[in-house]
C-alpha cells in the first residue's frame, strides 16, 4: 500500500477501515528554507467552526457573490464575508454533514449522515427543501440550469429540482464492496453531465434527462485482493476543451475525448486528490506525495516535484502566479508554475488539510480537519539590496 492514510468503506455495512499512516520527508535539494523563500504569505484572516470532529471527510468549502460557505460534521452551515472573515450568518442543522456546500440558484445545499440532502437560503441560511436519497453523499453537489446533481457513496446520480427537491431523474452504477472513503464530484460541462464511479469507470449523461451517452472504463482492477483491485475515480474529473482528465486509485491519468470517449493518452499514476490546468498543462497531485505536471497535448512530464515525496497532498489550486496545495500535517506549499521549485511553504496545524482548497479572487482559502479556515495572499518577496 501507498504511504497514505487510506480510508475505505463498505457501502452496505457502511464500515470503515483504516490503513497505514504518513511521515515527513523532506529530500534535500528539493524543499527550501524561510530564508530562500521567494514568495512571502500574508494571513488575512481566520474564522473558526467545528471541523470533521474526526471523520475523514472533505469539505470542502464554496465561493460565490463576496461570500465563502463551509460546513462542519457536527451539522453547522457558516456564510463568511470574503474580505474579512466575519460571519454573515450561521446555521446549526439537525443532521451531521458529511458534503462540503455546492452554491447555486440561491440556494446552498449539502448531504447528510442520515442520506438527506438539505437546501439553505443562499442570503439568509433558512431552510428551503430537504430530500431523502438512497445513501450518503460525500461529494460536493454540483448546480447548473437549475438542477442540483449529487452523486452517493452507493454508486447512484441523481439530479434534483433546485427549486423544490424534487428528483428529476436517477442514474445507478453501483459500486465496488470496497471503496475509498471519498468520493468524486459529477462535472457539468453543459449539456453534459461527466462522472466518475469506483469501478474505474467514467459516463457522460445528458443534465435535462440523465440519458447515457456513453461509458468507458479508464482503469482496469489488477491483483488478487479487493484492496488490490481498488481503482476508485475518487478526485473530481476535470473538463477543459472538450477533453474529459480523469485520475483513478493504483492506475493511471487519463484524457478522454468528451465527444468520442477515445482515450487520448495515458501515464501511471495513483491519485485521489485532483488536478487542476494551466493553459496547455494539466497538474497533479499523486498519492505518493509527488506533484506533476503534464502537457495536456501528449501527456508528456513536463516537470515532476518530489520534495514533500511521502505527504498526502490535496489537489492542487493556482493561486494568481502561483500553484498551491496543503498536506495531511497542515503544510501549505507554493510552487513555481513554471518548473515545480519550491517557492515558500506556511503552516496552518489544525489535524492537517485534506479538504481540497479554493482560491477566493487573489486568495488561497484553506480548511483544516480541526475547523479552522483560513484566508492567504502570496505575493514576490523584496529583497533588500547589499551594499
Amino acid at each position: 500500500m501507498k504511504a497514505l492514510r487510506v480510508f475505505l468503506i463498505i457501502p452496505m455495512a457502511m464500515g470503515l477501515l483504516v490503513g497505514c499512516g504518513s511521515f515527513l520527508h523532506l529530500e534535500k535539494n528539493h524543499f527550501i528554507q524561510p530564508k530562500d523563500f521567494e514568495v512571502d504569505v500574508k494571513q488575512a484572516w481566520v474564522s473558526n467552526t467545528s471541523g470533521t470532529q474526526g471523520a475523514f471527510l472533505r469539505l470542502t468549502p464554496a465561493y460565490a457573490d463576496g461570500v465563502i460557505v463551509t460546513t462542519d460534521a457536527k451539522g453547522g452551515v457558516y456564510a463568511v464575508d470574503k474580505e474579512t472573515g466575519k460571519r454573515r450568518w450561521s446555521r446549526k442543522t439537525k443532521q451531521k454533514i458529511t458534503s462540503g456546500p455546492g452554491i447555486g440558484g440561491e440556494k446552498i445545499v449539502f448531504g447528510t449522515n442520515d442520506a438527506q440532502i438539505v437546501a439553505l437560503d443562499f442570503e439568509t441560511g433558512q431552510e428551503s427543501w430537504r430530500t431523502s436519497v438512497t445513501n450518503q453523499v460525500l461529494a460536493t453537489p454540483q448546480y447548473n440550469n437549475n438542477i442540483f446533481l449529487v452523486k452517493t457513496l452507493s454508486g447512484d446520480l441523481i439530479a434534483l429540482d433546485a427549486k423544490t427537491g424534487d428528483e428529476k431523474w436517477h442514474y445507478s452504477q453501483g459500486s465496488p464492496r470496497l471503496i475509498l472513503r471519498g468520493s468524486s464530484a459529477p462535472q457539468i460541462h453543459f449539456p453534459y453531465v461527466i462522472s466518475g464511479f469506483s469501478d474505474g469507470r467514467i459516463v457522460v449523461l445528458t443534465l435535462e434527462d440523465g440519458k447515457l451517452i456513453w461509458e468507458k472504463r479508464v482503469a482496469e482492477p489488477s491483483g488478487f485482493t479487493d484492496l488490490q483491485r481498488m481503482v476508485d475515480i475518487s478526485a473530481d474529473p476535470l473538463v477543459k476543451d472538450n477533453v474529459i482528465y480523469v485520475t483513478t486509485y493504483q492506475g493511471s491519468i487519463s484524457a478522454v475525448d468528451l465527444h468520442t470517449s477515445q482515450i487520448l493518452w495515458q501515464h501511471d499514476l495513483s491519485s485521489d486528490s485532483g488536478m487542476t490546468t494551466y493553459g496547455r498543462d494539466l497538474i497533479a497531485t499523486d498519492t505518493d506525495g509527488l506533484i506533476w505536471n503534464f502537457s495536456r497535448a501528449n501527456g508528456a512530464v513536463l516537470w515532476q516535484q518530489s520534495g514533500v515525496k511521502t505527504r498526502h497532498l490535496t489537489q492542487p489550486v493556482i493561486v494568481g502566479d502561483y500553484l498551491a496545495m496543503a498536506d495531511e500535517k497542515g503544510f501549505i506549499y507554493w510552487v513555481s508554475l513554471d518548473d515545480g521549485r519550491f517557492l515558500a511553504w506556511n503552516f496552518v496545524g489544525g489535524g492537517g488539510v485534506v479538504a481540497s482548497p479554493i482560491v477566493a479572487d487573489e486568495s488561497l482559502i484553506v480548511l483544516t480537519k480541526g475547523g479552522q479556515m483560513f484566508a492567504f495572499q502570496a505575493a514576490p518577496r523584496l529583497h533588500e539590496e547589499i551594499t
